[in-house]
C-alpha cells in the first residue's frame, strides 16, 4: 500500500511539473492555435523529436558530405518554433556557422518565435506568407512541415509553394516536407468526387515537383499522427542533364 502511495505521488508531481513546463504550455498554444486556424496552420500537433533528428541528421551528413563553411536555412511555417529550437541548438552544439530564417503567417506564433529567439543573432523571423516573401539569398536547406496532403491545403496553393521552394533552393541543396500517413491514397477512399479531383491534381503537381529533384523518403512512426519526411535534392548534375533532356524532347517535337 505504501509502494503504491508513493507511485501515486510521484505521478502527481510528475504532472504538476508538465503544467507548468513551458514545453506543455505549447503544446497547449499550439494545439489552440491549430484548431482556430486550421486552415492556415494544417498541422494537427508541434513535429516530434524523431522527426526533427532525421532533418538534423541529414544536414549535418550534407554539410561533410559538400564541405560548407557555412550554410543557410530557411523554415517556412515553424509554428512555436519546437523544431527550430532543436535544430538551432542542435548545430550550435556542433559548431556549425549558420543563419535560419523562420517565416510564420500566425501572428501569435510569431509572438513566440520573436520571445524565443530574439536574443539570437543568426535567427531572423518574418511574420508573412511564404508566397508574398521575396528574399534576396537563396538556402542550402528548406525545411517545410506544412503537410500538404492534408484537405486544407488546395491543389494551386501547394503548386505555388513547391515553385517558390524550387526557386529559393541553391544548387545540390535540400529541401524538406512531410506528409501525414493517415492522409495518403487510401484516405481517396472517404473523399467525394469533387475532393479526389483536388486530391489528384495536388499530387500532380507534387510529382513534376519531385520529377526536378532527385528524392527520397522516411517513414517516422514517432509523430501525431505518424508521417512521411522527403528530402528533395536540387542536384546540380542530374538538373542539368534533366533540362537537356527536355530541349532535345522539345527540338525533336519542333523538327517534327
Amino acid at each position: 500500500m505504501k509502494n503504491i502511495r508513493i507511485k501515486i505521488l510521484a505521478i502527481l508531481c510528475l504532472v504538476l511539473l508538465l503544467l507548468k513546463s513551458t514545453w506543455f504550455n505549447e503544446i497547449g498554444f499550439f494545439l489552440k492555435e491549430a484548431y482556430k486556424n486550421i486552415g492556415v496552420t494544417g498541422a494537427i500537433a508541434p513535429i516530434s523529436h524523431t522527426t526533427a533528428d532525421h532533418i538534423l541528421n541529414k544536414i549535418l551528413e550534407t554539410i561533410k558530405q559538400n564541405k560548407l563553411e557555412k550554410i543557410k536555412i530557411l523554415e517556412a511555417g515553424p509554428g512555436t518554433g519546437s523544431l527550430s529550437q532543436y535544430i538551432i541548438s542542435n548545430l550550435e552544439k556542433h559548431k556549425v556557422n549558420f543563419t535560419i530564417d523562420l517565416v510564420e503567417i500566425n501572428k501569435e506564433f510569431s509572438k513566440i518565435l520573436d520571445k524565443k529567439f530574439k536574443n539570437n543573432s543568426k535567427v531572423k523571423i518574418y511574420y508573412q506568407d511564404i508566397l508574398q516573401w521575396h528574399p534576396k539569398t537563396k538556402y542550402n536547406f528548406i525545411i517545410s512541415t506544412i503537410p500538404f496532403n492534408t484537405k486544407y491545403f488546395t491543389a494551386d496553393i501547394v503548386k505555388n509553394i513547391l515553385e517558390k521552394y524550387h526557386s529559393l533552393i541553391d544548387l545540390d541543396g535540400i529541401i524538406f516536407w512531410v506528409e501525414y500517413a493517415a492522409f495518403g491514397k487510401i484516405s481517396t477512399l472517404f473523399l467525394n468526387q469533387e475532393e479526389k479531383e483536388i486530391y489528384l491534381k495536388k499530387h500532380m503537381f507534387i510529382d513534376e515537383f519531385k520529377s526536378k529533384h532527385q528524392v527520397s523518403k522516411d517513414f517516422i512512426l514517432f509523430n501525431i499522427p505518424p508521417l512521411y519526411l522527403y528530402y528533395a535534392k536540387l542536384d546540380s548534375v542530374f538538373n542539368k542533364n534533366l533540362n537537356k533532356s527536355k530541349v532535345n524532347y522539345e527540338s525533336r517535337k519542333y523538327k517534327k
